[in-house]
């Protein structure tokens, strides 16, 4: 990494230093070594040396040093904890799971147990686990062909017997939120929460899936709560840049936020003239 004379450290490493001590600060172990969830342990370990070399190549002057000292601490205990952490599969899998807790607390964690054991009662109790996940695999291609034509109505059931069948797929949970969502124009509450349950289920199970994340985005497109549609584009847009449709709504959304807010500070530039002129027209009559 290469300085500017005297000493003083170039911009772009001086926000690399500030923003992955951010990420430190807040134990997101991919965002310190800047790489996707899905890296392999080799990845994990280039990224930590690269690191490492980028931090000591670097010729601080007692100003910089000063300024920054407390961001390089917190990033080389950062950048260690995650290779740590990321190096072994067991502390990874855990590390993933409590991230996704944070996202969605109110669903319970997944266990391997939930889609082995068969129903407690009814036919499908006799089917053994290879014949259950066979049965879910045909549910859900029939049911993906009848949303493909638009018959949403006719895939929900299909997709509810395959979560049954299968409850541990995030897949099929999907499908069945995605199912119920272009079912009806209006939703009922019931209908609402359903696919809220599934989507956030699945979202706990596959939170670095990106059509899992766009998936959880359209739910909450559809009951117009924008600051999470927002959240869930990003998101699926940190788990797969080339996503052109979560690219493309979210550049509509933000025109329309630009939008609103330039409606928003119009109004209120002008509103005490037309206050006025109100009152004035009142007063005269």
């Amino acid at each position: 990494m290469s300085v500017e004379s005297g000493g003083t450290v170039e911009t772009d490493l001086r926000e690399y230093v500030i923003a992955c001590a951010q990420f430190a600060e807040r134990d997101d172990h991919y965002g310190v070594l800047g790489i996707d969830p899905s890296a392999d342990p080799s990845s994990v370990a280039k990224a930590y040396q690269e690191a490492i070399e980028r931090m000591a190549c670097a010729r601080f002057s007692g100003k910089d040093y000063l300024e920054l000292r407390g961001s390089l601490k917190t990033l080389k205990e950062g950048l260690d904890r995650a290779r740590l952490v990321l190096a072994d599969e067991g502390s990874r899998v855990n590390y993933d799971q409590l991230e996704a807790a944070k996202l969605y607390p109110n669903v319970t964690p997944w266990s391997p147990a939930a889609s082995v054991n068969p129903p407690a009662n009814g036919s499908k109790a006799v089917l053994g686990h290879a014949d259950r996940v066979g049965r879910a695999f045909t549910l859900s291609e029939t049911a993906t062909r009848a949303m493909a034509e638009g018959k949403f109505d006719e895939a929900v059931p299909l997709m509810r017997e395959a979560v049954e069948l299968d409850s541990g797929d995030a897949g099929y949970r999907v499908l069945l939120g995605r199912a119920i969502l272009g079912s009806s124009d209006d939703l009922s509450d019931d209908l609402s929460k359903e696919a809220r349950r599934h989507l956030e289920s699945a979202c706990m199970r596959a939170p670095y899936d990106a059509p899992t994340r766009f998936a959880m985005g359209q739910y909450w497109r559809r009951i117009d709560v924008r600051r999470r549609y927002r959240s869930e584009l990003e998101a699926t847009i940190r788990c797969d840049p080339g996503h052109s449709k979560a690219i493309d709504e979210l550049a509509a959304l933000d025109v329309a936020e630009r939008e609103h807010a330039k409606g928003t500070t119009d109004r209120g530039r002008w509103g005490w003239l037309v206050s006025k002129l109100t009152k004035m027209k009142a007063t005269a009559k």
